[in-house]
């Protein structure tokens, strides 16, 4: 019953919008593909190389759309078929706003609580947070600006043991 109340929402929908969800699905399955054949690692590496520059500012137009591409790869995500976490979320987006020629930044944060550390992911463009809110990444330091502490204080064993 579930399924058919899906089917209804979405053809309910303007068709700009079912074309915008299905996009977003196709890219989330796209990452989550790549991420099972080549690692996730090599989508950040490619993700990280491909990023916007300091002092990159975006137009109204492009911010716009990030957020929208945002909420429908958030819409998509949320579904037991997909059910994708904050890194394939941020790839998907990453890759769907690289595409339309929008050049964001792939962020992945960490955040250390006692014994236990916390990752997060999410693009930026410029100094706007797309695909999160700013309060729930106030915890987090991006981790390249994280490791350059650590290995200043000769301490980066406490995320990489061994």
């Amino acid at each position: 019953m579930r399924g058919i109340r899906l089917v209804r929402r979405f053809l309910a929908l303007p068709p700009s919008d079912r074309r915008l969800i299905v996009l977003a699905v196709l890219q989330l399955c796209w990452v989550s593909m790549l991420g099972r054949m080549i690692g996730f690692q090599s989508l950040v590496r490619h993700a990280r190389e491909s990023q916007a520059g300091a002092g990159y500012a975006p137009t109204a137009g492009e911010l716009q759309r990030a957020f929208q591409y945002a909420r429908w790869i958030e819409a998509a995500a949320r579904r037991p078929v997909i059910n994708a976490q904050c890194l394939q979320r941020s790839l998907a987006l990453h890759r769907w706003l690289q595409r339309e020629g929008i050049v964001g930044v792939l962020r992945i944060g960490v955040w250390k609580e006692d014994d236990a550390l916390h990752a997060h992911a999410w693009v930026e463009l410029g100094t706007q947070v797309v695909n999160d809110q700013p309060a729930a990444i106030a915890a987090f330091t991006p981790l390249a600006q994280a490791l350059k502490v650590l290995a200043n204080q000769n301490r980066t064993h406490e995320i990489f043991p061994g």
